[in-house]
């Protein structure tokens, strides 16, 4: 299966999973996390959904900073420069100390 199928397959299965448990931050994470990454092969994505859902997630449990770089990146992409840059920092500084999340801090500082 080529990337893109896979990365089509993954937004199907976050919606899925989603639809299934509407009210639990980790579905609302993985979804938006899925429409952001499927962004590299179209351009048919609902971005203000990306933002509201990973917003939600953190809002709904704070132990979930990745929400903070997901609804940067899709801030980003939907031409919100000044918010993406500013959830970015937020990001940043909560995950200043943890190291499994250098990848994500390095990409949002780019």
């Amino acid at each position: 299966m080529n990337e893109e199928k896979r990365a089509k397959k993954a937004l199907e299965s976050a919606y899925h999973n989603h639809r299934s448990n509407p009210n639990d931050p980790q579905t609302m994470l993985q979804l938006s996390c899925e429409i952001v990454n499927t962004l590299r092969f179209t351009k048919d994505v609902n971005l203000n959904q990306a933002i509201s859902l990973s917003r939600k997630a953190f809002r709904l449990d704070e132990s979930l900073t990745p929400a903070l770089y997901w609804e940067g990146a899709a801030q980003y992409h939907a031409g919100y420069y000044k918010r993406a840059a500013e959830t970015f920092r937020k990001f940043i500084e909560l995950t200043q100390d943890k190291d499994k999340y250098k990848d994500l801090r390095d990409s949002a500082n780019d």
